[in-house]
């Protein structure tokens, strides 16, 4: 028990009546509010919770299931002679468990709590996750670019991406349609629709509809059908990152077998992309970087890099789809044809595998792939796949292998190849009415090297070497070498690269098909990014490619979560002379938009984009500026709008009718949602503002932080003869709830003051008085909550 010397407390103008308020230990203020739990040093988030008069924590039938701790009811069954009385006004469950102990951090707003391994409930993933849910949703993205040239020339393109959908009862519902124009040449493509559903007893997704296919050795081909697979396929891998630098602000656009996985705009200076679509690691990525000036550049990203991107452990479990396939670009290439493949994924130790095949008309296919963890830091993976194309009786194989080795910790390699025979064919080959040769410009291998070094203080080197070989052409190697290095914040890049390979289009539909759309070219570049401060930075760089050297500098700023903006200025020595060029990017809570333009000699371009998405619960209504995801929710946030919400996928804010969407939940894993009280208003109480949820794929979540508006006076309390009460008396709510005390000049800080409450003042005399006749006046623009005036008698 703490104590307190008395006469100290008056000499500083405090009443001793807080020091009997404090004397057994730090205490929370009597009443209902939320506290941050740690339960056997794991943090478990905030939870209301309930103190008594004398500050004790309550352990309600309530705390304790949010808490994951065995209930009162447990204990009654397993120990009958214990006498258990949970309908008491504040329940202690050191009564019931004497071990338990219990720290309180009240300036903290925090409370330990130590208990007995048996006394923490075992809960199942399954049981602790939420499910169910109903809620409709519309993400869209959309971009307008248009270049002017000297003597009237106009160039201009639309793109808008935009996905339907809603989630019932566990079910995901979604349909996605793109639209692109290029100088008046409009095109409509229905990329999927599909419905699925997660099966948690079995771990296995069930989807139907216009799909691709999730499979370990077929992925990516696009079905009119349905599939069954291991949930853990729906788990996000980072894909290969693309790295590149755009002069200007260019459109990238990824391509895979003349297929567009990816479409964005990206801002002058260097660039990497990680999170575009890849289902398929055994072709090339074809990477065009169309410049604003109209020109472009072509990065090619070997299938032998993509073995070595992300984990290629495969799915235990079993995958079959069936249906028919469909071409992805719109254009009838298949007549009908069904499809039907399977794979089965195994694990034993450091090895794992995957065996399935394929069955199509008049086309076989079989194949198996193995990963092998053969030292702890060192891998490999290999695969061989077999086809029989009854109509052309051809047959063939095509094999991958990779090997990755942790050399030490700051070296690095990796060996990754590709071969395939001239008569392999993939079931679209086979199933394409249009029927290019093999022979000719068709890729035979792929073999190619990559290596990095970490040189401590002073950076990083990485280098990388692939040989491509024809059929029929000279074979071609793309080189790369790259080193970075930071001090301070300061980074600092250098690299050059040189492709010899030659790039065909090979689409057979194409009169020019077979011609070539890359000569051999060598890219060499250096960056230099300094932070300026104040969420500032300033670019500066110098790259050469094609023959044609650019030299720019440009600073971007981050001034809020709403606000950001660039300006550069770049100068290249072709004769075009220089060009500047500035954006900017608002994020008005509820959307996101992106201006920019830029003046050259001879010219000027012009851009907007815009995203976001609207989300609709029984909760209410709300929107974001980040797309809904397959799993998703909303907060509750009373009648307070504007309230920002910390999400795993960014910041939202509540908007009319205090509702604020959550885009996105992470399945089957905890998500923190977390109110940002810093930047709330001076008047807004949140009851619980960091929630932890668990949620299931497919659900919708419906959370209530309790946010409410209070009011919060400032009073000038005078005593019955209309002298100011002294400073450091005591202050209770309803008679015993200690809130606050006096300070200088009378003045009491009222932090909620509600109609009916009843304050009184602890006097020196030791007697108290009620304060009455309280007369408040409207807070002011600029002030911070409402002064008023009262009387204690």
């Amino acid at each position: 028990m703490a104590q307190f010397d008395t006469e100290l407390l008056r000499e500083r103008g405090l009443s001793p009546r807080i020091a009997e308020y404090f004397r057994n230990g730090p205490r929370f203020q009597p009443g209902a509010q939320p506290v941050t739990f740690t339960v056997n040093g794991n943090e478990l988030g905030r939870k209301s919770a309930t103190f008594d008069a004398v500050g004790k924590l309550c352990f309600t039938p309530a705390l304790l299931r949010s808490l994951g701790l065995k209930s009162y009811e447990q204990f009654a069954l397993e120990k009958p002679n214990l006498k258990v009385d949970a309908e008491v006004a504040c329940p202690d469950y050191r009564d019931v468990s004497p071990r338990t102990l219990i720290v309180l951090r009240p300036n903290e707003g925090a409370v330990d709590l130590t208990v007995p391994a048996e006394d923490v409930v075992p809960v199942a993933r399954s049981l602790r996750t939420e499910t169910g849910g109903i809620g409709a949703l519309f993400n869209y993205r959309g971009y307008a670019y248009e270049s002017q040239w000297a003597g009237g020339y106009k160039s201009t393109s639309r793109y808008l991406d935009t996905e339907l959908g809603f989630n019932a009862a566990d079910w995901i519902v979604r349909s996605r349609q793109m639209y692109s124009e290029g100088d008046g040449v409009g095109r409509f493509r229905w990329q999927s629709a599909y419905a699925q559903r997660t099966f948690v007893d079995e771990k296995q997704v069930l989807q139907a509809g216009r799909i691709t296919t999730i499979n370990p050795l077929y992925s990516g081909l696009p079905i009119t059908g349905a599939q069954w697979f291991p949930e853990r396929g729906l788990r996000q891998m980072q894909s290969y990152p693309i790295t590149g630098v755009a002069s200007t602000r260019a459109r990238v656009e990824i391509r895979q077998n003349g297929v567009l996985l990816y479409s964005t705009v990206v801002p002058p200076g260097p660039f990497t992309l990680t999170d575009y679509p890849l289902t398929n690691k055994g072709a090339d990525l074809q990477v065009r970087v169309i410049e604003e000036t109209g020109s472009e550049q072509i990065i090619t990203v070997p299938a032998s890099s993509l073995l070595l991107a992300s984990d290629n452990t495969q799915n235990a479990g079993l995958t079959i789809a069936a249906g028919q396939l469909w071409d992805q670009t719109d254009v009838r290439t298949y007549d009908r044809v069904p499809v039907l493949t399977g794979a089965y994924g195994w694990a034993l130790g450091p090895v794992s595998g995957t065996v399935g095949g394929l069955v199509s008309r008049s086309y076989t296919s079989a194949g198996v792939a193995a990963n092998w963890k053969f030292a702890e830091n060192a891998s490999a993976f290999g695969q061989v796949l077999a086809s029989r194309d009854g109509r052309r009786d051809a047959n063939g194989a095509q094999g991958s292998a990779a090997v990755a080795w942790q050399a030490s910790k700051d070296v690095s390699l990796g060996v990754s190849g590709n071969l395939r025979t001239v008569g392999y064919r993939t079931v679209q080959d086979a199933a394409s009415i249009y029927q290019a040769p093999i022979v000719g410009i068709g890729a035979r291998s792929q073999l190619g090297a990559t290596a990095s070094w970490s040189l401590g203080r002073f950076g990083s080197v990485s280098a990388g070497i692939t040989r491509e070989t024809y059929f029929d052409g000279e074979p071609g190697h793309i080189y790369s070498l790259a080193w970075g290095t930071s001090w301070q914040r300061v980074n600092f890049q250098l690299g050059v690269s040189r492709n010899t390979a030659r790039t065909y289009l090979v689409d057979p539909r194409q009169p020019w098909a077979g011609w070539v759309l890359q000569q051999p070219n060598t890219y060499v570049y250096a960056n230099l990014s300094i932070p300026l401060g104040s969420n500032a930075t300033s670019t500066t760089y110098a790259r050469r490619s094609n023959d044609v050297t650019r030299y720019g500098t440009g600073i971007d700023q981050r001034i809020n979560d709403m606000l950001s903006y660039r300006v550069s200025a770049e100068r290249a020595d072709d004769g075009r002379g220089t060009e500047a060029s500035g954006s900017i990017t608002v994020v008005p809570r509820y959307t996101s938009l992106t201006l920019g333009v830029s003046d050259r000699q001879g010219g000027s371009s012009y851009y907007g984009e815009i995203t976001g998405s609207v989300l609709a619960t029984p909760m209410g209504v709300g929107f974001s500026p980040y797309a809904v995801a397959d799993t998703f929710g909303g907060i509750n946030t009373g009648n307070v709008v504007g309230l920002k919400v910390d999400t795993p996928q960014g910041p939202v804010w509540s908007g009319p009718g205090g509702f604020a969407a959550v885009p996105s939940l992470l399945a089957y894993q905890d998500s923190r949602l977390e109110a940002s009280l810093k930047d709330a208003s001076l008047d807004v109480d949140v009851d619980n503002p960091l929630q932890v949820v668990q949620a299931g794929r497919g659900a919708v979540l419906s959370v209530d932080f309790g946010a409410k508006r209070v009011r919060r006076v400032l009073l000038e309390v005078r005593d019955a003869d209309g002298q100011l009460v002294p400073s450091g008396l005591a202050v209770l709510r309803g008679g015993d709830e200690f809130f606050s005390s006096t300070a200088q000049g009378g003045r009491v800080m009222v932090s909620r003051m509600v109609d009916g409450d009843m304050f009184y003042v602890e006097l020196p005399s030791g007697k108290r008085c009620l304060v009455q006749d309280i007369e408040t006046s409207p807070k002011k623009d600029g002030e911070l909550f409402e002064s008023g005036k009262a009387v204690c008698k």
